[in-house]
């Protein structure tokens, strides 16, 4: 991969990954069907098909959109229709803001909807491939923040995870409230804020 794909990989985590594997060939056969599904029927899907698969079992709504965006990257790069745009909020029926701030959506699942998808699947597995090597090295290139007590690191934590439930209380689970001291514990680990709700969503 170039310097530039590895730049865009850098807040892409193993989990995003193994998840963009799993949704892919649920697109496909959306596409292949003429059909779409919102964020939680498609978790839904991948989790009816895929039930020892532990990272599939424990997903949820919140962060779909960055899993997706792992396979906007794979038909991107291959000039492929954008798969993505089959799946929709469900309150709006309709992509997220990402994608209607650039697209016609109408016109992305048109497109998608006329193209010969069997042509692609094979490419897929060796781009999941890659990118997990790419995700894997940059985790282990980034520098290491300076030291902190722990109270500062507490500290900081809690400002970081109250800031991020204010602003998507609406789209989380109630629980997430019982989940305080989780959430805190893998901040101070290092784990991004919204990977650490996932986590504690799915506990």
């Amino acid at each position: 991969m170039s310097n530039d794909t590895s730049d865009k990989y850098d807040n892409v985590t193993l989990i995003d990954v193994k998840l963009a594997s799993v949704y892919y060939p649920i697109l496909i056969d959306l596409a292949k069907h003429k059909q779409r599904l919102t964020y939680g029927q498609l978790i839904a899907r991948a989790q009816e098909l895929n039930p020892d698969i532990a990272e599939v079992q424990n997903a949820v709504p919140v962060g779909t959109g960055r899993r997706l965006e792992v396979i906007r990257y794979f038909t991107a790069q291959h000039g492929y229709p954008d798969l993505t745009s089959l799946i929709v909020n469900k309150s709006s029926g309709e992509c997220g803001e990402w994608v209607l701030k650039r697209f016609d959506p109408d016109k992305l699942r048109e497109e998608v909807l006329k193209f010969d998808w069997n042509q692609a699947t094979d490419d897929f597995d060796g781009f999941i491939k890659r990118t997990h090597e790419q995700v894997l090295a940059n985790s282990q290139r980034k520098p290491r923040a300076p030291k902190t007590n722990d109270a500062q690191k507490k500290a900081r934590a809690e400002k970081v995870m109250y800031e991020y439930y204010k602003k998507h209380k609406n789209s989380l689970p109630p629980t997430i409230t019982k989940k305080r001291d989780f959430v805190v514990k893998l901040l101070m680990q290092g784990i991004g804020v919204e990977e650490a709700f996932l986590q504690a969503a799915a506990q």
